[in-house]
């Protein structure tokens, strides 16, 4: 009951305080420019008639002025379009990065493969077909690892960036690719 009390009166406070500053003329710190002598708006126009004899404008026809306002409507059109088609595919970039960032986290927040029970297994599925690809690739590079011989496999670096081959992009996505078989 007391909070209530108190937010009345601050309330009532606040209103009081507005109404006064609605009242008071407000304080602006712009200031208007000081007005011209004679002399030197005299000594301005002759400047601008200076300025406007050394640089003049090319005179235009009115056919000529609306071949340019047709060019600058077709770019200005051009640069719209553009503009949308850009900002489409930046936002199809977005979701398909926001996905990709869910899908670690579920990843990344799911019990290790060794703990894994048949219920665990959903969430090491992804419907993302970069994700897909990608974990194919790896999983691929990985078996061919194990099949190299031993003295292959003294480098620091054996993985190599061969690409993924067609038959493993075709699979069904979905599925879980474990150790060459399909689950």
């Amino acid at each position: 009951m007391g909070q209530q009390i108190n937010a009345i009166i601050l309330l009532q406070q606040v209103l009081k305080f507005l109404e006064k500053r609605r009242k008071t003329k407000a304080y602006s710190l712009w200031k208007p420019p000081k007005a011209l002598s004679d002399e030197q708006r005299i000594s301005l126009q002759e400047k601008i008639k200076h300025y406007i004899k050394l640089h003049p404008a090319p005179e235009m026809s009115e056919e000529m002025s609306r071949e340019l306002h047709q060019q600058a409507q077709e770019k200005l059109a051009q640069y719209l379009m553009r503009r949308s088609l850009d900002r489409k595919a930046q936002q199809r970039r977005e979701a398909v990065l926001a996905q990709v960032h869910t899908y670690v986290d579920q990843l990344m927040g799911a019990p290790s493969l060794a703990e894994a029970t048949r219920e665990d297994l959903n969430g090491y599925m992804s419907r993302s077909v970069p994700v897909v690809a990608k974990a194919k690739q790896c999983h691929y590079t990985m078996l061919k690892y194990t099949q190299w011989p031993w003295w292959k496999k003294l480098g620091e670096e054996f993985f190599d960036d061969e690409g993924v081959s067609d038959d493993l992009l075709c699979d069904d996505i979905g599925t879980l690719f474990i150790g060459g078989t399909k689950s």
